[in-house]
């Protein structure tokens, strides 16, 4: 027989970036249980949550498991039998241990050799009993990134368990966990329904629960809560445009969301509208509303009370967010009666790592590498100066009381206080961009000087937590290095900055810091000698997966194996784009063969002289003239970065005659000198290549 599993926990209110987690957590373990169990033959089950509550619901659930027929090894025959066949204790204990027969035995081969087998029967158990110790299990092992313990339990879990539902079609499945015992009754929305209700069946309690104004499946309330957003912004005619981000986290902060619609002064507007934004949307989270990219004097916010009086709680939803934007009117204007550069030259009271020294110090490293970037690229002297200008002060508005406040505004808050000290709009720009982007694939600095402080600021924070090794790990990066290796790869990718050496920004980078000084300040830090070694083996990982998103894996190392490694980030990328319609080609494949040929041959060969009067066979001259034909030509297409025509013009005059080569060339010839001069023939096609790509690195195309 099968009937529904309702498994319900009842909380008090998770954190809404737990809440996910908790129930695909649960979901995934408790379908394993099933199916493990023999319980269920399918993986299919409705799955909800809310801040209150994670549901699980499974049809077809078997009510007692199946008998189950199974072959258990025994012991070799060898200590089974006597030479006469006669059985041994062997024999007898394993006879005795499944409850069988001499004749319930039969002879197998493994890899042991010849041993005794049977089948025997397992009786199935009755799913109540299985579900009774699996779902007390299952909620034992759930792990969150924060727990907590309360009263005198010492169970630990995400928040409080107030009521556990668990049954099998009418059946209690009865365990306690956390002091609670589990049964059929559950809760409805907390300003709706304080008693509870019994759970009989799976429709009467989704009935009961929407009757108690609880909207239980997620997806559902992320429609509504987006509907009424733009219902809202459409009526004050406003942009439709809000933050997904905080939609999703709105989503599950409630179980019941009622629509509420406010304002709040025009004054106020004076803000920057960044301050605004952030103000509404990450301490209150209220969804701002902007026109033509203004903000408005309007918001929209959900609360979790059916039965409030709407008007009083938009009153207190104002009260509350006018409240807060004084606070912001105190903190900025407080900021503004001090310049940027004085801002900057309290950086020496703000610690920007342990080991690492303050910030003022960072301010000068930053500019270090900045200036480095910049005349590598080839800057001209009012370029150079607004980089070090930009590069003093990026980090000057940590001090600042609007920061110390709202840190998500670092570097915008920068971009007005150096408007206020009456410096140029680009340099305002750069302080905002250097911290893009904040995360993948986000937006990426549009000034050359905000680009080039963004690349110094993050060389400078991998070098810094590499050489003390706060590197990260497989599971874990709080300090973001791989952000800050992909906002370098993406950046230099972006603005097309050529030549950057990748080696020699992070030697610079290095060489900014005084490790007598860090091991001075911290006798516990020990000094990273390899620093460099894994910073540049971090980005060239960090370039696989970003190459590997849009080609195979393969070619991917191909192209980092090139001639030029990592060091030249931006002629990756080009590369890549340059030979994207060749390694479709069919006919490439073939000639990857042969690449990989040459190159295998001529490994550990160094030479590139050639001498023609060594030539025997007409193979031999036709590839050397294809060769030198193009190689002028070839090295002009590659310093101008054609690598387009480079590789067409490899492919163009080289297919035939290396093919042609191989066909009929004897490569390790006997005689020393015509070997070495067909190995370094081969090694002049290996060469040009490389310039490009290397192809023996492709496995198939």
């Amino acid at each position: 027989m099968e009937k529904s599993l309702i498994f319900e926990v009842g909380t008090e209110e998770v954190p809404a970036r737990f809440i996910e987690g908790f129930a695909c957590e649960l979901r995934e373990k408790l379908t394993a249980f099933l199916s493990d169990s023999r319980l269920t033959g399918s993986e299919e089950c409705e799955l909800y949550y809310t801040p209150r509550r994670v549901i699980f619901i499974k049809d077809g659930v078997k009510t007692r498991q199946e008998d189950e027929i199974r072959e258990v090894s025994g012991p070799p025959v060898r200590i089974c039998f006597d030479k006469d066949g006669k059985p041994q204790k062997a024999f007898h204990s394993f006879l005795q241990k499944y409850g069988i027969t001499e004749g319930d035995c039969y002879r197998v081969q493994s890899d042991k050799g010849e041993i005794i087998a049977a089948k025997i029967k397992i009786k199935g158990m009755e799913a109540s009993e299985l579900l009774k110790t699996g779902l007390l299990q299952i909620l034992s092992s759930l792990k969150f990134r924060k727990s907590m313990r309360w009263g005198n339990n010492d169970i630990s879990f995400v928040r409080p368990v107030r009521w556990i539902v668990a049954i099998l079609g009418e059946e209690i499945i009865p365990f306690e966990f956390a002091g609670v015992k589990s049964g059929r009754r559950s809760f409805g929305n907390y300003n709706a329904d304080s008693e509870g209700f019994e759970v009989r069946s799976k429709d009467d309690f989704l009935k009961n629960l929407r009757e108690k104004y609880v909207m239980y499946d997620a997806a559902e309330r992320k429609m509504y809560i987006e509907t009424e957003l733009k219902r809202v912004f459409s009526e004050y005619k406003a942009d439709e445009s809000f933050d997904k981000s905080l939609l999703d986290e709105v989503v599950n902060l409630l179980e019941y969301p009622v629509t509420i619609a406010g304002g709040f002064e025009d004054a106020y507007l004076s803000l920057p509208s960044e301050l605004l934004e952030v103000v509404q949307r990450h301490h209150q989270r209220y969804f701002p509303m902007k026109k033509g990219g203004r903000v408005l004097p309007h918001f929209v916010a959900f609360a979790n009370n059916p039965f409030g009086d709407k008007d009083l709680i938009r009153k207190g939803m104002e009260k509350v967010l006018r409240a807060r934007l004084n606070d912001a009117v105190f903190f900025y204007n407080e900021d503004r009666k001090k310049s940027i550069g004085d801002m900057a030259s309290a950086l020496n009271m703000v610690l920007y790592q342990r080991g690492l020294g303050n910030y003022d110090k960072k301010a000068v490293r930053i500019g270090r590498i900045a200036e480095f970037i910049g005349k590598g690229i080839g800057a001209g002297d009012t370029l150079l100066n607004d980089i070090r200008t930009a590069s003093g002060l990026a980090k000057a508005d940590l001090v600042s009381q609007s920061v110390g406040e709202f840190p998500e505004l670092q570097g915008i808050m920068g971009k007005y206080f150096a408007l206020n000290s009456g410096l140029s709009p680009q340099i305002a720009d750069a302080i905002e961009e250097h911290y893009r982007p904040v995360q993948s694939g986000g937006e990426l600095p549009q000034t050359i000087i905000g680009q080039i402080v963004a690349i110094a600021d993050k060389a400078d924070h991998l070098a810094g937590l590499f050489l003390i090794n706060q590197k990260p790990t497989a599971s874990s990066d709080p300090f973001g290095a791989r952000r800050a290796a992909s906002g370098i790869i993406e950046i230099i990718r972006y603005a097309g900055f050529r030549n950057l050496s990748v080696s020699a920004l992070i030697d610079c980078a290095i060489s900014g810091y005084n490790t007598d000084e860090i091991k001075a300040s911290d006798s516990k830090i020990t000094i990273n000698s390899n620093a460099k070694e894994e910073i540049l083996e971090f980005i060239r990982v960090r370039i696989k997966a970003m190459l590997s998103e849009e080609i195979k894996p393969d070619v991917a190392e191909a192209l980092l194996n090139a001639e030029s490694g990592i060091d030249d980030i931006s002629s990756i990328f080009e590369r890549k784009e340059a030979l994207g319609q060749y390694i479709k080609e069919s006919d490439f494949e073939k000639f990857s063969v042969v690449y990989k040929r040459a190159s295998n041959i001529t490994k550990d060969f160094t030479s590139l002289s050639v001498n023609t009067s060594l030539f025997e066979y007409e193979e031999e001259k036709a590839l050397y003239d294809s060769v030198e034909k193009i190689k002028s030509e070839f090295l002009s297409f590659i310093g101008k970065r054609d690598y387009f025509n480079a590789m067409r013009l490899l492919k163009e005059n080289l297919y035939g005659p290396i093919f042609g080569f191989f066909d009929k060339v004897y490569v390790m010839a006997e005689n020393e000198s015509i070997r070495n001069n067909r190995l370094a023939l081969l090694k002049n096609v290996v060469v040009m290549f490389r310039k490009i790509i290397d192809l023996s690195y492709i496995s198939s195309m």
